[in-house]
């Protein structure tokens, strides 16, 4: 009897153990399907000897990771640590003459009598977004550091700019996505809330920079006259107001999310508080230029002279509305500057935002539809810890609903996630911008996503008929070795070890018809692969590898 029990306590142990070993690898690889841009080969093998555990406290502390290997591919990016200020230096103003002559040739274009104009080939303004794409497809496919370049996009689609809003947009972006997102992505969301707010990027695309108070004279600043001040000869001069872009972005998209009880009034208020909030534009500089050549300082006012450089963030001190605000039933005391900030923390510590936030996050990781439950316990820990980013990603990774939820959703994986994942699980070297290309096709080209609210996260946005057919060609295209700057596949040698290790549910058996079809959807562009490298294409191609 005895013999019996401790036979049966035995067989528990055993069974116990090994329940725990195929959880601990099914939540391994979920963690490297969701938290990166998808497993390379070995990859899996890697974070089970290290231990999950481990694995994710180091990927929640990037800057204990070495990172050597990307960082010597982005050495030859030559305007990524560049200052707003010095790329406008480098790529100024257009002359009246020069604007007159694109204008004309757009007009022209437009009626069909001139040949399409040629791609900027990196002379102009165009090449920062080229280094911008570029450097971004190297962070995601070579980085060690992939929860910190998930999160970086995660913030950068969440606080969305539209590079071709204009020039100026354009050229404040690299200091954009390397000052204001990149170093608050694991940090406090507040001081990641004010860095978005402050930056010329998201005043130039909102139109903050604009936003004055009512019946506000731009001239004011520059010749001490008062607002409403009728100027010589009679002329009525151009008058300013509220613009409530920022204001209404930043709470429906940005913080409290849409129909969380916020009013008009509300968007209002928000927008008088950050009245002034602006951006050192070309023609400012150019103003205070001529001012300077034909006054004596002494006579500039200190409204001009204390202007930083151009591009940068600057209070406007004399177009904020310093009258009294109310927003969501608190009064604002701090007048000036400070209003804006004020509002900041109102809304960065706001319970609604700490459940918004929470959920967009569990979209983003687990499911286009979070439970309930799960969202709450990630609004507990933002709540808990004063909005905290990487505690709140620390206790949905650890959460047994992480596992159960994630395990369960079919997840699509995004353009910018599958054209990565393709390449990291093929381990095909990168070294030029075809992949730029592929994801114009797919239809989320980097950087050009031109409304607020930034790519979708759900699976219904990118699997229309079209796209699926341009998600199997891309597979075909990656196997032939037909994307430009990408190299040639070499098949594994054992695919099918290859295939569990990369296909985010494992390895999942394909039938012969299914293989076919898809086979028939790449077209000829498989016709002279190897059978192992047209293997690894109909993988990629699979619906499993579409799914997270």
């Amino acid at each position: 009897m005895m013999r019996t029990a401790r036979f049966v306590a035995v067989l528990v142990l055993i069974w116990a153990a090994s329940v725990q070993a195929a959880d601990e690898r099914a939540r391994a690889a979920l963690l490297l399907s969701r938290a990166t841009y998808g497993a390379r080969p070995g990859d899996l093998d890697a974070v089970l000897r290290l231990g999950v555990d481990r694995w994710l406290a180091a990927q929640l502390h990037p800057e204990r990771i070495d990172d050597r290997v990307l960082e010597s591919k982005l050495e030859r990016f030559t305007l990524l640590d560049r200052s707003t200020s010095e790329l406008m230096a480098a790529y100024p103003r257009p002359s009246a003459e020069e604007r007159l002559a694109l204008q004309k040739q757009r007009e022209s274009m437009a009626e069909g009598n001139a040949p399409p104009r040629r791609r900027d080939r990196g002379e102009g303004p165009g090449r920062v977004l080229m280094e911008l794409s570029q450097a971004k497809l190297l962070r995601a496919v070579y980085s060690e550091r992939q929860l910190q370049e998930v999160m970086t996009d995660f913030w950068f689609n969440h606080f969305n700019v539209y590079a071709r809003k204009n020039r100026n947009t354009l050229l404040a972006l690299p200091s954009y996505e390397r000052d204001a997102i990149r170093p608050h992505v694991l940090g406090k969301f507040e001081d990641l809330l004010l860095a978005t707010a402050q930056h010329p990027a998201m005043l130039l695309y909102l139109d903050n920079w604009a936003n004055t108070k009512e019946g506000f004279d731009p001239r004011a600043m520059f010749k001490g006259r008062r607002a409403g001040r009728q100027p010589r000869g009679g002329q009525e001069p151009r008058r300013f107001g509220i613009n409530e872009n920022y204001a209404r972005e930043l709470m429906e998209l940005h913080t409290l999310g849409v129909n969380s009880g916020y009013t008009q009034d509300d968007v209002v208020a928000v927008a008088r508080a950050f009245t002034g909030w602006s951006v050192v534009a070309p023609r400012l500089v150019e103003v205070r230029a001529r001012m300077v050549s034909r006054l004596r300082t002494r006579r500039i006012p200190k409204s001009v002279t204390a202007l930083p450089e151009e591009g940068k963030f600057y209070f406007n001190a004399v177009a904020h509305d310093e009258d009294p605000k109310v927003i969501l039933g608190a009064r604002l005391e701090a007048g000036g500057l400070e209003d804006g900030r004020q509002v900041v923390h109102m809304l960065a510590t706001h319970p609604a935002t700490a459940r918004f936030i929470s959920s967009k996050i569990a979209q983003r990781f687990v499911s286009d539809s979070p439970s309930d439950d799960l969202v709450g316990e990630m609004t507990r820990t933002f709540q808990s810890s004063g909005g905290d980013i990487r505690e709140v990603l620390s206790a949905l990774f650890r959460s047994e609903r992480f596992l159960l939820e994630g395990r369960r959703a079919d997840k699509v994986r995004t353009p910018l996630e599958l054209v990565v994942g393709s390449v990291r699980a093929s381990s095909a070297a990168v070294e030029g911008p075809g992949l730029e290309r592929a994801l114009f096709d797919l239809g989320m080209p980097l950087y050009l996503c031109q409304p607020p609210t930034g790519y979708d996260e759900e699976a219904s946005t990118w699997l229309t008929a079209g796209s699926v057919l341009t998600r199997i060609r891309f597979a075909g295209e990656l196997a032939a070795g037909r994307i430009r700057g990408v190299g040639t596949l070499v098949a594994p040698g054992d695919i099918d070890q290859w295939m569990a290790a990369v296909v985010p549910s494992g390895k999942e058996a394909m039938t012969a018809d299914e293989a076919k079809v898809l086979e028939e959807a790449m077209g000829d562009f498989t016709t002279s692969a190897s059978d192992g490298t047209k293997r690894m294409a109909l993988v990629l191609a699979s619906p499993a590898f579409q799914r997270q």
